[in-house]
């Protein structure tokens, strides 16, 4: 039987690769064959030897993995950076210029000659620690960065680019970049992602392929707001376009007989508080319940209608931008409007969209006024995309509402386009100040007058309601003026009483400052003292129409007050009030 030491050596011998494999195959052949107890004990300690030496290489393989570990943790981590271009292509060493994150150029070494072949301009590298070597490739280049305008392309793998401001600069091209402007897919105008502080322009931009999601679309619930219910007078604009937005649906042929255009434009103009928003409310309302009326479709399964164009979401400061927003604007109620939805019958349905384009005076103001431009270039997409000729507001079934506090700022072109008819809010007169007082009252515990509990709530509300009337409309009542304006070139002023303050905002805080006051009247001294009256009423519209008074100056009186065409305040001033009012005497 062989010894350890000879079984060892037969082992070493079938390990060592350089005995012909053949050789080594006829050892283990003859070994094999051995039926002897001898060859059977020899073929079992070669086996545990062949185990042993397997161990022992897995052994060395796990510490040798563990070293590169420790050395790489020694070395890293490792520095990210922008390759720009090999230097020395076939010398000794190779040698790479790369841009740093910090804006600093570095000139590590390649070793790998295959690495080095595949590198382009633009691609982001790795290097080890001290930044003498490029270790390899990132996994993603990250084509991140601010935004600049392409400009034109200049030699040497240069491009020249404006910044924002309008500050030019000239910036290294990636190769990713340069294959785009090679292949004729960008061209000067173009957006770019470039890194500014490298001077690196990394890639461009892609053009909106479309439009993924409607970013001025209103999702906001329908209003609940129904104008016979929430609105003492109710503007005949109003009825006007459900009226239209149901003749298109139902009998679109109609209209075509006249030649008359499915898109209607509106202004609404007036001082805050009069209700123009409210009006918006009602119309909206309206048109989602006249889609449903037509297609069967639930209101609130009705998709979203209605476009809001805001100042602050459209303006910037920096050239190109606020002409994209309101370009962008457009694209998306044009392609709302060529949109159809299925009904139950499975008919298809133009869906109707409302635009509502909310301070026309600071968005539409007179050009030449501004000295950075913004507002003209604005203006003039403006003016282009709403021409009424156009066949995508022609033949689309859409809703122009405009709105402005102060129509003379609005530039007169603008006016023209979206005009197409005016509808001015204003004070409140009589009828429809009692008309909007006796919704507010609805509902609400009103006082009896004279002691005269008997009468149904109505006619209390109503007996209210006509004594505050006379209080506010007599012309020969106790009002002696709130303000005194004085116009520009007149020759005596004119005074504005207590109805010229009037509005739907103002009786609103009125009834609600009285109804606060008879709440905490009735905790205090019990039922008998709670209700609204008059007397409560009365005090709770002298101390609104005062807050606003207080207010007012020659700047801002065309915000609260109605004004003639064409003049210009010269100063305010506020009448004296009476220290104890006529209600307050008449009591005593």
């Amino acid at each position: 039987m062989p010894d350890n030491k000879n079984i060892a050596r037969f082992v070493a011998s079938l390990c060592d690769h350089k005995l012909p494999a053949p050789h080594r195959i006829e050892m283990l052949s003859a070994i094999a064959g051995d039926t002897s107890a001898d060859a059977k004990a020899a073929r079992k300690k070669i086996i545990a030897l062949l185990a042993n030496a397997d161990g022992e290489e897995a052994y060395k393989s796990k510490i040798e993995e563990l070293r590169q570990k420790i050395r790489d943790l020694e070395e890293g981590p490792y520095r990210p950076a922008y390759f720009v271009g090999i230097l020395n292509d076939g010398g000794p060493s190779i040698l790479a210029q790369v841009l740093l994150d910090d804006g600093t150029t570095a000139y590590p070494v390649v070793t790998d000659e295959k690495l080095a072949r595949a590198l382009k301009a633009g691609h982001r590298v790795l290097l080890d620690r001290q930044g003498k070597m490029v270790v390899g490739r990132a996994i993603d280049d990250l084509r991140t960065g601010d935004q600049a305008r392409l400009e034109r392309v200049l030699p040497n793998g240069r491009v020249e680019v404006s910044l924002r401001g309008e500050e030019r600069a000239i910036f290294l091209a990636s190769q990713r970049l340069l294959d785009h402007i090679d292949s004729g897919a960008v061209e000067p105008g173009a957006s770019l992602v470039v890194q500014t502080r490298l001077f690196l322009a990394l890639d461009v931009v892609p053009p909106v392929d479309g439009i993924s999601h409607y970013r001025f679309l209103d999702n906001s619930p329908v209003p609940d707001v129904v104008p016979e219910r929430d609105m003492g007078a109710p503007p005949l604009v109003i009825t006007k376009v459900i009226d239209h937005v149901r003749t298109e649906l139902m009998q679109p042929d109609l209209r075509r007989a006249y030649k008359c255009p499915r898109s209607r434009f509106f202004l609404f103009t007036g001082p805050p508080g009069t209700g123009k928003t409210m009006t918006i409310y009602g119309i909206t309302r309206g048109v989602y319940e006249a889609f449903s009326e037509a297609t069967g479709i639930p209101v609130e399964d009705v998709p979203p209608i209605v476009f809001k164009l805001r100042a602050s979401e459209i303006l910037d400061p920096y050239v190109g931008v606020a002409e994209r927003n309101i370009d962008r604007f457009y694209d998306e109620i044009e392609k709302r409007a060529a949109e159809t939805v299925t009904g139950p019958d499975g008919r298809e349905w133009p869906i109707p969209v409302m635009i509502v384009m909310e301070e026309l005076d600071a968005l539409g103001r007179h050009r030449g006024q501004h000295l950075n431009g913004v507002h003209d270039r604005l203006m003039a997409t403006m003016l282009q995309r709403l021409d009424q000729g156009r066949p995508e507001l022609r033949d689309h079934l859409m809703i122009f509402i405009g709105t402005t506090n102060v129509v003379e700022q609005v530039d007169a072109a603008f006016l023209r386009r979206i005009g197409g008819e005016v509808v001015s809010f204003g004070p409140l007169k009589r009828r429809a100040f009692a008309a909007v007082l006796e919704k507010h009252l609805a509902g609400r515990p009103v006082a009896a007058a004279n002691g005269n509990g008997a009468r149904p709530a109505a006619d209390h509300e109503r007996a209210l309601r006509d004594e505050l009337c006379a209080y506010l409309f007599s012309p020969n009542g106790s009002d002696p003026g709130v303000v005194e304006l004085n116009f520009t070139g007149a020759a005596s002023p004119e005074v504005r009483y207590k109805r010229d303050f009037l509005n739907a905002d103002l009786v609103s805080r009125s009834v609600k400052e009285a109804c606060n006051e008879a709440a905490a009247d009735e905790r205090r001294e019990g039922r008998e003292a709670g209700g609204l009256s008059f007397e409560r009423l009365a005090r709770a519209f002298d101390a609104q129409i005062r807050s606003v008074a207080a207010q007012l100056n020659e700047h801002n009186v065309t915000r609260f007050l109605e004004l003639p065409d064409a003049v210009r305040v010269a100063s305010v001033r506020r009448l004296p009030q009476p220290g104890v009012s006529p209600l307050e005497l008449q009591n005593r």
